[in-house]
């Protein structure tokens, strides 16, 4: 790919609430009463059950997670915050902060920008505000998490892209050098959302407990994964069974901002 390319045409801006808050002044490495106490009533308001084992399955992360919210211990990741309200039917907003009203249907508006009017041949493309790592797990992709979209033309799409659909598309900051000699840190990268199975090997954005990864997933005869990384200096880790009930794919990488095809 290549910036100079007449069909890449722009960037739009959108900044959202549930983006905003990434780069808060919540730090997630003190302590949080106050969110306890609020993930507390929104358990009970919900009507689940509240063992540790139940919501660890409901809201997708480990049940030490769990334990760590009901003490406060830690704040969770933007894309978690809102996976866990939309569990529990309570606004990410109060649910992080306190404001506004518990439901979901009361919840403060997201401060938008509106983007200019799109264009019938254009697709936008949303880029997301998630720094996916290539070595450390960070925050799962959510759709509140859009910062920017890149408008780019239908043609291009055909040309240069094999994609389940063009709404599936969307754009990652890659970080790390784990992937180094394929993709390097900062360079953006095109996932396809709309792969969700291992079925060729090939780089995938992966969740794995309530983390997220940019690796080369490679199948095995036995059923097992491996999660590779490029550059060799990171060695190889084995998805097992125990890892793959938390285990989800969230999409395929197809190409890097760096012109490689993948």
């Amino acid at each position: 790919m290549c910036t100079t390319d007449p069909d890449i045409l722009t960037f739009g801006y959108r900044k959202s609430i549930a983006a905003s808050l990434l780069t808060s002044d919540y730090s997630r490495d003190m302590k949080h009463p106050d969110f306890a106490k609020r993930f507390k009533e929104a358990v009970a308001a919900a009507g689940v059950s509240d063992t540790q084992d139940a919501l660890a399955k409901l809201l997708g992360v480990s049940t030490v997670t769990i334990w760590s919210y009901r003490n406060g211990d830690k704040l969770p990741r933007m894309s978690t915050a809102t996976r866990i309200s939309k569990a529990l039917g309570v606004s990410v907003d109060w649910l992080l902060t306190g404001e506004g009203t518990m439901r979901s249907g009361t919840a403060t508006k997201p401060n938008v920008v509106e983007l200019p009017t799109k264009k019938p041949n254009v697709v936008h493309i949303p880029r997301l505000d998630v720094m996916a790592s290539m070595g450390l797990g960070v925050a799962r992709v959510e759709q509140d998490d859009i910062v920017e979209e890149m408008a780019v033309s239908k043609d291009w799409l055909r040309r240069n892209v094999n994609a389940t659909a063009p709404g599936n598309l969307a754009l990652l900051d890659a970080k790390g050098d784990s992937m180094e000699g394929t993709f390097s840190d900062g360079d953006l990268l095109l996932v396809d959302r709309g792969i969700s199975e291992v079925k060729v090997d090939a780089v995938y954005v992966l969740a794995l407990d309530d983390e997220l990864f940019i690796k080369r997933l490679q199948r095995r005869p036995d059923g097992t994964m491996l999660m590779l990384s490029d550059n060799p200096k990171y060695p190889p880790y084995e998805l097992k069974n125990g890892d793959l009930s938390t285990f989800q794919v969230l999409g395929r990488v197809l190409l890097a901002w760096n012109a490689r095809r993948l």
